[in-house]
This record gives C-alpha cells, structure tokens and sequence, in this order.
C-alpha cells in the first residue's frame, strides 16, 4: 500500500471512477482495415484519416490499489510537450510524452528528472502530406502542460501505461479545493 496526501484524493477517486476505460492494454489497435497500415488506410481515406477504436480490455484492474500493485512506477508529473511515434508495423500511433517527475509515488526516480511516458493514440503526418488522427473510444488524451498522476510500466527507455483523466489542476495541487 501507498501514502495518499489529501490534495490527491479527488485525483484517485477520479482514477477509479476511469478505471474501466483505462484498464485495457492499449497497444493492439482495432483497425477498420487490420490488414491494412494506417499510411494504406489513410491513402484509401483520400489523405486525411480519423479513426477511433476500442481499446484492448483483456487487463481490468479492480480497483486502484491492483492498478497501483501491478505498476513499476507511479509519479506525478508535468507533461512538458510531446512527439507523435508510429509503431514500426505501422498500424498504431503513440504520443510519448517529455515529462518532469514533480513526485515520486512509488519507484525510483528523482524528483525533478525528465522521463518519457508513452501514451495511446495521436495524430501523424505521412511523407506524402497524408495525415490520420488515431484515438481511442471513451479516452480523454493526455495534453501537453499539464500535471497528472502516472501509473507506469518499465519499456526500457520509456514507460507506458495510464495517466489520470483530466489531469490534476495546480490549485489541487497546492492544497486547495476543487
């Protein structure tokens, strides 16, 4: 079990209240087109491609202590920008994040560092000017310059995992009310 501070237990209610959403592992992409890469899906498309999709649920955590159990590393953190990533097969997007641990939850980290934090969905521009947004059903995207409470897992030299929906605003963050 963790240490909660107070300013951060509307933050975890809220984790819980998206767990459901969250839960899945995110990295199997449900293509209109599977056999299909999204540059080939987007070219059919006429050049501009949205693409929604499910996100993978074979993991369903139960609650926020297994969530937390099952990481690597929880941290909060301030996004600092982010760079699209196409997965080298060529039919999934990720945005992976600068971010700067502002605390560290559980693992080892510094505070203060840098890490990148690898995150489902976003959008990419093709060498031929083609472009597809990928993005999944019933997920609020991370967005850059924001603070959130990170729950990760070691990629070697990322980390992936779930962030917590909305983010944390700054006066949660130094104690005040919502």
């Amino acid at each position: 079990m963790f240490a909660v501070n107070p300013y951060r237990m509307v933050p975890l209610v809220i984790a819980m209240a998206v767990l459901a959403v969250l839960s899945g592992s995110w990295s199997r992409c449900l293509a209109q087109e599977p056999n299909q890469d999204l540059h080939q899906q987007t070219k059919n498309a006429g050049g501009k491609l949205v693409l929604r999709y499910l996100p993978d649920r074979s993991v369903i955590y139960p609650n926020i202590e297994e969530l937390a159990k099952r990481s690597d590393l929880i941290v909060v953190g301030r996004t600092l920008g982010h760079r699209a990533r196409m997965r080298g097969d060529g039919k999934f997007i990720t945005k992976d994040f600068s971010v700067m641990v502002q605390e560290v939850i559980k693992g080892n980290l510094t505070e203060g560092s840098t890490i990148v934090v690898s995150l489902p969905g976003g959008s990419y521009q093709f060498d031929d000017g083609s472009y597809v947004f990928l993005s999944p059903r019933k997920y609020t995207m991370a967005q850059d310059n924001r603070t959130y409470v990170f729950f990760l897992k070691n990629k070697g030299t990322t980390y992936s995992g779930h962030e917590l929906s909305g983010g944390i605003r700054d006066n949660e963050r130094k104690g005040g009310g919502g």
